[in-house]
């Protein structure tokens, strides 16, 4: 499953081992060409949802359906700084995993921009 924003490319993976997603940066470079398909972009994993699972000890380190569903909300608010909300689904077991990344530190690479918010078990 795919879910694509302005800042982020979530991509979940479930699948017999190692499932969960993979939260991507998008990075804008102004240089490339404007007619090639794709110029100008890169892409920089800032997370891996199944190595934040198995660092804390929670059963979707070891489910194959994690990932099976992913969801990405980006907003800004005029007195906080701008945020992602990912939620990364399995639809087999119930559980929800959700984690937030804070844009401003995500476009400027600082490590941890992103982190586990929540886990729904």
């Amino acid at each position: 499953s795919v879910a694509l924003g302005a800042s982020l490319l979530v991509v979940g993976f479930p699948a017999l081992m190692n499932a969960g997603a993979i939260l991507y940066r998008i990075d804008r470079h102004a240089d490339a060409d404007a007619d090639s398909m794709g110029a100008g972009l890169s892409f920089s994993a800032v997370l891996d949802s199944r190595d934040r699972c198995c660092d804390i000890g929670l059963p979707c380190c070891d489910s194959s359906h994690v990932g099976a569903s992913v969801s990405l909300s980006e907003f800004s608010h005029y007195d906080k700084a701008s945020q992602a909300t990912v939620a990364v689904g399995d639809p087999f077991s119930s559980q929800v995993h959700a984690f937030t990344c804070n844009l401003s530190q995500l476009a400027a690479r600082r490590p941890h921009a992103c982190t586990m918010a929540a886990a729904i078990l």
